[in-house]
């Protein structure tokens, strides 16, 4: 597990930014967010606080709430990477490779 101090990866987060039908270049975060839940099992919050896709390198990130102290990571799937509050154990983001291959 890898362990991460509060605060955001991008200083520039939307509070309340509603989960949206799509990214840039077409991707379907709704239908990425679908997938993500049946590959995992895990229920992911409805309310993303934070998006960004790093071009050229596939990977999307999504947060959905900060971590009140430390967040902890692990891997779910290949592809899929999962952090959590550590003191909640809130989901509170996700990263996603490739996510145009779910």
């Amino acid at each position: 597990m890898i362990e991460r101090r509060g605060g955001t990866l991008n200083s520039r987060a939307r509070h309340g930014l509603k989960v949206s039908a799509a990214l840039p270049l077409g991707l379907g975060l709704k239908r990425v967010l679908s997938r993500v839940e049946a590959l995992t099992g895990v229920k992911l919050p409805g309310e993303v606080i934070e998006a960004s896709l790093a071009p050229g390198e596939g990977v999307l990130h999504l947060r959905f709430r900060e971590p009140k102290g430390l967040e902890l990571g692990e891997p779910l799937h290949p592809k899929i990477h999962l952090n959590r509050d550590k003191d909640t154990g809130e989901v509170t983001a996700i990263e996603v490779v490739d996510p145009e291959e779910l």
